[in-house]
């Protein structure tokens, strides 16, 4: 198993009913990969697995293009919800 993840939004200050709610029907809508709520480290990340018996090298090269542009996509958004520095483009 290899697991992409990319940061979307650190220092996070407020974890809302807004946030967590914007957060799972993200997960429901997106059809690759899922945000994950790390309350110990304050940071909202984006992450997918895949399998790694064969998996090729472009594979992997468009799954970490793909998990890397969703988290830029969603970390202004996300940072403005919970208080924390957009953490793609820093």
């Amino acid at each position: 198993m290899v697991k992409l993840i990319a940061p979307v939004a650190s220092n996070i200050t407020k974890i809302t009913p807004e946030l967590t709610r914007f957060l799972v029907e993200k997960n429901n809508e997106l059809l690759f990969g899922k945000f994950s709520l790390d309350t110990p480290n304050n940071t909202v990340w984006y992450e997918h697995a895949l399998l790694g018996d064969f998996l090729d090298e472009e594979e992997l090269f468009v799954a970490v293009a793909a998990v890397l542009k969703t988290a830029d996509d969603y970390d202004e958004e996300v940072s403005r919800m919970a208080g924390g520095r957009w953490t793609v483009d820093t």
